[in-house]
């Protein structure tokens, strides 16, 4: 697997994202009972999904593309078979295991069962695995969601 094009891709985003690094929840160390609060732009977004799986892998199709366009200034192509960016070798790889351990066939299917973020909004950390780029958030005890670190600030 290549871990430098997940890594890029994935604090590429929440580097343009947070305004203040050294709060968000990939670099600032944010527990289970922590306070904090999203973060969200039209350009700059993230998928809130139910399952951690379909986090890394929707944040990360996403993270992708994103990096590619600002690396080269265009988008990659979009597989017509599962609407990922079309990657080769080891990157390709990793969106393919990503989409299966999310349980899904398609990048669309996946977008059925998340939703684009919501920016400032207050939860509490329920769960934040080490191994994990994703951290599981509750809106006052009425939602719960997976979500990508890069766009979590604590407070």
């Amino acid at each position: 697997m290549n871990k430098w094009i997940f890594l890029l891709s994935i604090t590429a985003a929440s580097m343009a994202s947070a305004a203040d690094m050294s709060k968000t929840c990939l670099v600032a160390t944010c527990n289970p009972g922590d306070k904090a609060v999203t973060y969200s732009t039209k350009s700059d977004f993230f998928y809130a999904c139910q399952t951690r799986e379909l986090s890394e892998y929707t944040n990360t199709a996403i993270g992708i593309a994103s990096v590619m366009y600002q690396l080269t200034g265009k988008l990659p192509n979009i597989s017509p078979e599962t609407g990922d960016p079309e990657l080769e070798g080891e990157n390709g790889e990793l969106i393919a295991t990503l989409r299966s351990r999310a349980k899904v066939s398609t990048f669309d299917e996946a977008l059925q069962r998340c939703e684009i973020g919501k920016n400032k909004q207050n939860v509490l950390i329920m769960n934040n695995p080490e191994d994990s780029h994703s951290i599981w958030v509750s809106t006052q005890g009425k939602n719960a969601f997976w979500m990508p670190k890069g766009f979590l600030n604590k407070r």
